[in-house]
């Protein structure tokens, strides 16, 4: 059973912890992958709100994953990833997209606020059929793309499940030979906590192992002997 779990998290960091993930493959298959920050975000001063960041990582993943995979063949490999907040949702029902027109209004913790999500990618794009059964149980865009690409056909499925427990919506945005853009938002509340600096820990103090003693070659023979210098390092709390 699909539960949510709101906790104090940063929007932020959950996205650059997921592009970590992907660090070692989007460099092996050569794909660019950029974060972008919206200004809504700093405008509702939007740094930690509650929300459930192990759903929010499960659907980024998802989609992610998907980019990934059908960006494999592709001359360009470009992956856009933005993140967007607002006080309010989407009043139509074919945007993902937070509306430029809303009133800045900042609320008090625990007030309602929207999170978004957009993923867009240079891939192959998809017809308008085959859109129509992305976010199906078991289902894909057609028989072809488990032949050449793989996968069960449940992440969307999960994804577009996620998504909807936690107050939100998901869209595709797709044209064959185009690339594809896939859009979530969930509704999140506004959390009281901020970040705390602390005073910077001084650097580690590096201490030498003791010196080893060798023993003496009964023959008298010289003893040659590698030394490797081990270093322990303590850090000052």
């Amino acid at each position: 059973m699909l539960q949510v779990t709101p906790v104090d998290c940063q929007p932020m960091t959950i996205v650059r912890q997921i592009q970590q993930i992907f660090d070692a493959e989007l460099h092996s298959k050569r794909i660019e992958m950029e974060i972008l920050e919206d200004k809504s975000l700093f405008d509702l001063g939007i740094e930690w709100v509650r929300a459930d960041p192990s759903r929010i990582s499960q659907i980024l993943i998802n989609l992610l994953s998907n980019a990934i995979k059908f960006l494999d063949r592709r001359p360009e490999r470009r992956i856009t990833l933005t993140v967007a907040a607002s006080t309010e949702a989407p009043k139509s029902d074919d945007t993902a997209l937070p509306s430029p027109n809303v009133e800045i209004q900042i609320g008090p913790a625990g007030s309602h606020l929207y999170l978004f999500f957009s993923i867009m990618d240079t891939g192959p794009g998809l017809k308008e059929a085959e859109m129509s059964a992305l976010f199906k149980k078991f289902s894909q865009a057609t028989p072809r793309t488990h032949v050449t690409y793989g996968g069960s056909g449940l992440g969307l499925f999960i994804s577009k499940r996620l998504v909807e427990l936690q107050g939100g919506r998901i869209y595709v945005y797709s044209q064959e030979g185009a690339g594809s853009t896939f859009s979530f938002y969930i509704q999140v509340e506004r959390s009281d906590r901020v970040t705390t600096t602390t005073a910077a820990s001084p650097p580690p103090v590096p201490v030498r192992a003791p010196p080893i003693e060798l023993p003496e070659r009964l023959d008298g023979q010289q003893t040659h002997v590698l030394v490797v210098e081990v270093w322990r390092i303590f850090s000052i709390l």
